[in-house]
């Protein structure tokens, strides 16, 4: 079907790839679902200090727009400062 298709538009031969692997750029761990379950975890924290869930939503918005970063890094922060890292213990 690719060979008719160039020869009907007059393509060169190597215009057209044939059953070529398709590489597909790393998104990167800052897009799609792991942003999404930072999110709703920062949300969730938020509800476990009060919030209802709309207003925790809110709430975390609120706060990105404040601090000029995106939600997801809000959320990476405010995760960050109630699950201290490895080797750090909390009282």
């Amino acid at each position: 079907m690719a060979a008719d298709l160039g020869g009907s538009r007059h393509l060169d031969p190597g215009a057209l790839s044939l059953d070529a692997d398709l590489t597909v750029p790393d998104p990167g761990p800052d897009t799609g679902l792991a942003t999404m379950a930072s999110i709703h975890q920062a949300i969730g924290v938020l509800v476990d200090h009060g919030f209802s869930p709309t207003d925790a939503a809110g709430e975390l918005h609120r706060r990105a727009l404040y601090t000029g970063t995106s939600r997801h890094a809000t959320a990476t922060r405010l995760l960050g400062d109630v699950h201290p890292g490895p080797g750090i213990r909390s009282r």
